[in-house]
């Protein structure tokens, strides 16, 4: 596994399965200004490495707060035609509030843009999945 990236709201590798790995970190004081950074750098990875999976593990995520709505009509539908992204498995957090706030957005996202994605309640199943598909 190679650091790909790291500031104070998470940190992406890149897994030798072929997968990226974005992992969320808990509260940190700089953290609502580092969420976009460590996304954009996300889509260069995918650019970067043309890997077309993603890991994203929200156990820790705080909440999106105001970058739903960026996360939503910017990000994603660059993430859909900029990279070549085609399957993300989720990781979701076990506060209900940010659950369910996580859970509406990619919803929203796969009614919107059909972003391929699926949520798993234990990393295994999510790695499994992820090095099943072909693709």
């Amino acid at each position: 596994m190679a650091l790909n990236f790291l500031n104070a709201a998470g940190h992406l590798f890149f897994e030798s399965a072929g997968y990226l790995r974005l992992t969320w970190y808990p509260h940190a004081r700089s953290y609502h200004t580092a969420i976009r950074p460590l996304l954009e750098y996300t889509l260069v990875s995918l650019r970067a490495t043309a890997c077309s999976k993603l890991l994203v593990d929200h156990r820790s995520l705080m909440a999106y707060g105001d970058h739903a709505s960026w996360l939503l009509l910017d990000y994603i539908p660059r993430l859909l035609t900029q990279t070549p992204y085609q399957q993300g498995a989720y990781l979701p957090n076990t506060d209900v509030t940010i659950r369910n706030g996580m859970s509406y957005l990619l919803k929203e996202a796969h009614h919107r843009y059909g972003f391929p994605y699926d949520s798993f309640a234990r990393e295994e199943q999510a790695v499994a999945w992820l090095t099943e598909k072909i693709g």
